[in-house]
């Protein structure tokens, strides 16, 4: 558990409900002396040639707000030739650098996996460079990690972090998906009226626990990258942490309503402002950080315009 001594009350602000009536919930900012500063809120949104957008953004939790923390959650984004890229990582919120275990595997990841294909032999087959890429980014992701500890003369666990990785790519049609996750989160995606996951979440030893990137060797998740292909093109595919996926528990009959929150979402101009915005929803019992990247496909109107005009 973290010291109390170890952050330090800037703004103490408590939230008012919409009754009026102040909450327990504050508002505090963590130390300004405290090593590895990162913002409580994080966007981004680009557009692929071919139009698929590829949208994170991320919201420290109401407990990290109320214990004077910074975010731990991280993701990353990329995109090359016909692919796109996404990685998501929840820094174990009980390590006071579980932030930069995150921002580290995310950042090393999404450049490990770029770096995989973009120097792999064009007759490669896509599922074997996708099998090839994912593999390489989470060893890659575990190793720095492991160095970032070793630097900082910490045990590996005080950087412990959760990844999801995913790599998309339109194929025959259909579509190409890659996955390997560690630990909980969800990865899933709309595939025309139907959403399904695409890994299994992990759970630790007790309640509300979880496996981390660093719980074991690299060698111990090699074999949980997943390659596969749709005979459709996916609408949406969303990669989220736990702060998202546990809020629409069961799955079965709450994700339909996530989807149909962030299918809206993909219908706005500013799409990475309105996601950060539905991220700061109200639910009782939910108060962790919020992590979501998604990837859908969707042409703006200027691109249609030239496309009716033949250019």
């Amino acid at each position: 558990m973290t010291n109390a001594s170890e952050y330090r009350t800037n703004s103490d602000v408590a939230l008012i409900s919409q009754k009026g009536v102040a909450t327990n919930w504050k508002i505090r900012e963590p130390a300004p002396e405290l090593s590895d500063p990162i913002s409580h809120t994080e966007t981004e949104h680009f557009v692929t040639p071919n139009s698929w957008h590829l949208v994170g953004a991320s919201r420290r939790g109401k407990l990290h707000a109320h214990q004077a923390r910074f975010r731990d959650d991280a993701f990353a984004l990329a995109k090359t030739g016909q692919w796109q890229i996404l990685v998501v990582a929840d820094g174990g919120g009980s390590k006071l650098l579980a932030r930069v275990g995150s921002k580290v595997a995310s950042q090393v990841a999404i450049k490990a996996m770029l770096e995989q294909v973009n120097r792999a032999s064009p007759d490669m087959p896509a599922t074997e460079l996708a099998d090839i890429a994912l593999r390489e980014g989470m060893k890659q992701a575990w190793e720095a990690v492991a160095q970032k500890a070793q630097n900082r003369n910490v045990t590996m666990r005080e950087l412990g972090t959760t990844y999801l990785s995913v790599m998309h790519r339109p194929f025959k049609g259909g579509s190409l998906i890659g996955v390997l996750q560690v630990g909980d989160g969800l990865i899933a995606a709309k595939v025309n009226d139907s959403i399904i996951t695409l890994a299994k979440p992990d759970s630790g030893e007790s309640a509300g626990s979880t496996l981390f990137l660093n719980s074991l060797h690299w060698k111990n998740w090699i074999d949980r990258a997943s390659v596969g292909t749709l005979n459709n093109p996916i609408r949406l595919l969303a990669a989220m942490t736990d702060g998202i996926s546990d809020d629409f528990t069961p799955h079965g009959t709450y994700l339909p309503k996530l989807f149909d929150y962030l299918y809206a979402i993909t219908q706005q101009e500013t799409p990475a402002k309105a996601l950060l915005t539905m991220m700061g929803y109200d639910k009782h019992g939910s108060f962790d950080d919020r992590t979501i990247a998604m990837l859908y496909h969707r042409r703006s109107s200027s691109q249609l315009v030239k496309q009716m005009m033949g250019d």
